[in-house]
């Protein structure tokens, strides 16, 4: 529903403002998160950056040590990465 998308981007962006430490991602990522890594408090395996979107490899290589990306659509889905 457009009122769930809203939500949902309301607490990304929330989250991504707030984050500052790999733990607090971590306790986020659990709470939040419906993707399969949420039981591991959001970490995954390496990823060859040529498979992901080119929205989200450009956001990802722009990040700091412990910084969290803006939110970032995809499909029916918002995610962040740190």
């Amino acid at each position: 529903t457009d009122q769930g998308n809203t939500q949902a981007l309301e607490t990304a962006q929330r989250l991504s403002d707030t984050i500052k430490s790999e733990a607090a991602f971590s306790s986020a990522a659990r709470r939040y998160s419906r993707a399969p890594s949420a039981g591991r408090g959001g970490r995954l395996d390496w990823i060859p950056l040529s498979t992901l979107p080119p929205q989200l490899a450009g956001q990802i290589l722009a990040l700091q040590p412990g910084e969290v990306t803006a939110p970032i659509t995809l499909a029916q889905t918002v995610g962040l990465f740190q």
